[in-house]
């Protein structure tokens, strides 16, 4: 009597009449439902935590682009020897920047932020010395903090701060 068994382990070559056995194995449904829950759960936790750090870099470029479109106005007066007036739309969500005889720079910004006025009203003008003709702050309010756009006395230089 043989020692063979009716068993083929080689899926390509097989001896004759001897059975073929599916040695293919993978995962039950069971097993790969628990796979991708523990992948979601991961994926929905990393998606939370970056939701707050979209925010802050949302805030971080809105000021930088205000703060940027101020100095340019501030610069223009200097530079063509004009008054610039900066009208603030809070309404509209934007910031026009006149000379006087036409709009040089018009921009919108995003409707998460809402400017109102402080001490300082939204229309303010840059002399052409570069010096503001008013001085305060105004309140600008986002879905995380409220900040203070502060105007200095003088020489026309701002800052922002939170609070």
């Amino acid at each position: 009597m043989s020692d063979r068994r009716n068993t083929c382990f080689n899926r390509w070559h097989c001896d004759g009449g001897e059975r073929r056995i599916n040695l293919q194995s993978g995962f039950t449904l069971i097993e790969s439902l628990i796979v991708w829950s523990v992948f979601s759960v991961i994926l929905f936790i990393t998606a939370i935590s970056m939701q707050h750090q979209f925010e802050e870099y949302d805030n971080q470029a809105f000021f930088a682009k205000l703060e940027g479109d101020l100095l340019y106005a501030q610069q223009y007066a200097i530079v063509n020897q004009t008054t610039v007036s900066v009208y603030l739309l809070p309404d509209e969500h934007e910031y026009i920047f006149s000379n006087g005889r036409n709009i040089f720079l018009r921009q919108k910004y995003s409707e998460d932020y809402f400017i109102t006025s402080g001490t300082m009203p939204l229309h303010f003008k840059f002399l052409n010395t570069g010096k503001i003709n008013r001085f305060g702050y105004l309140q600008i309010k986002s879905s995380l903090k409220q900040y203070k756009f502060v105007f200095q006395i003088g020489r026309g230089r701002f800052y922002v701060e939170a609070y």
